[in-house]
């Protein structure tokens, strides 16, 4: 209703509308995708992140996609200059678009959240003045926004975390999503095990034998080249973990993309898990970018990623730039 209140709303203009809050998003992720990891592979990402059929054709429909893009790319811009100089003031950033996301799907803000949270953790920290100090001060505050997003994420869903209804509830999810046309079987990710079907599932399928009309077919074409892609890219992503520290965004994506797979692999329906994806394939590409074969970078292409200056050259940069440092 907000976007719609300077104009006369028509359904052309909705789509045009809603397409533009998208793009900002993807913007938004590529410009976090040039910040915090080697720009020699900023142009295979930029085809991949403004191209990729399902990144271009649901957050364009009138609906919540386009608005979670754009809330997630602000995650992830903030997020990347964060993990870079562990400059403070971009809190700000993250927590609008966290607070935007979880007005809208609070379990997802929840997931970004903790992926934020471990590669504060995990991470290696800049070499910026006073880093271990200002480290622990964001373990703490990405400590207190997790707690209180998963908190309240789970208290939306009615479910204790603590307790022993979160079983029950993941049945009744597997049952209602069972249904229709677009129904699969499978399981929940319960144990280690059940996660490579489950990462199929929810990031890939359907597949070119499953696709039973002209969109389905357009999506399983889409899927099938994904999983070739991943599955050529798998060994050189394993060879690679070791050294993931250098590179906490990539920490960041590794972690919301595990998370997406364990929180949705109760949701059986590829119709809904199609349109649910495009929250995650951003930082799937990103992983396959750059942990495929010779996409680590040498250490004189990491000084030059090191180099780039803070403010970026882009008005949105020096606009967050200009604000009183931390």
């Amino acid at each position: 209703a907000l976007l719609f209140t300077p104009y006369e709303p028509t359904m052309l203009g909705g789509f045009f509308l809603f397409a533009t809050v998208a793009f900002i998003g993807q913007i938004l992720l590529y410009l976090a995708f040039r910040r915090a990891l080697p720009r020699a592979r900023a142009r295979w990402y930029a085809v991949a992140v403004f191209f990729l059929p399902s990144l271009v054709f649901w957050p364009s429909s009138l609906g919540k996609d386009s608005l979670m893009l754009l809330f997630i790319g602000m995650i992830a811009w903030g997020a990347a200059h964060l993990l870079s100089r562990y400059r403070l003031r971009w809190l700000v950033v993250i927590a609008a678009g966290l607070t935007g996301a979880g007005a809208i799907r609070l379990h997802v803000a929840a997931l970004f959240g903790v992926a934020l949270a471990v590669a504060i953790l995990l991470g290696a920290a800049p070499r910026v003045k006073a880093a271990q100090t200002r480290r622990l001060a964001l373990m703490f505050a990405s400590g207190i926004a997790v707690v209180m997003l998963v908190s309240l994420a789970s208290a939306s869903f009615g479910v204790d975390l603590s307790g022993e209804d979160l079983d029950p509830f993941l049945s009744e999810l597997e049952r209602n999503t069972q249904q229709g046309g677009s129904a699969v079987e499978g399981e929940a990710v319960r144990s280690i095990a059940d996660v490579p079907a489950a990462a199929l599932r929810t990031l890939y399928r359907p597949l070119l034998n499953e696709a039973a009309n002209p969109q389905s077919l357009l999506s399983a074409v889409e899927g099938t080249a994904m999983l070739v892609v991943s599955l050529l890219a798998l060994p050189w992503i394993i060879r690679t973990l070791t050294r993931v520290r250098r590179h906490p965004y990539l920490i960041f994506c590794l972690v919301a993309v595990s998370g997406f797979v364990v929180g949705f692999s109760a949701i059986f329906n590829l119709g809904i898990l199609t349109r649910q994806r495009v929250q995650v394939l951003p930082f799937l590409l990103a992983i396959l970018i750059v942990m495929g074969k010779g996409a680590i970078p040498d250490a004189s292409e990491e000084r030059e990623n090191a180099e780039i200056p803070e403010t970026g050259g882009l008005a949105v940069d020096r606009l967050v730039a200009s604000l009183p440092p931390v």
